[in-house]
């Protein structure tokens, strides 16, 4: 999964998401591993 954990992915959309971006800006920024952000949905 490169050099970023799971959850440190996952937990980075959640805060963004919370915080008012849009999943599909989330999944943007991690093109490589679209489960993490995926599952903040």
């Amino acid at each position: 999964m490169g050099s970023r954990d799971f959850y440190d992915i996952f937990n980075e959309c959640v805060d963004r998401m919370a915080a008012g971006q849009s999943l599909e800006a989330c999944l943007r920024l991690y093109p490589a591993e679209p489960l993490a952000c995926a599952r903040c949905w």
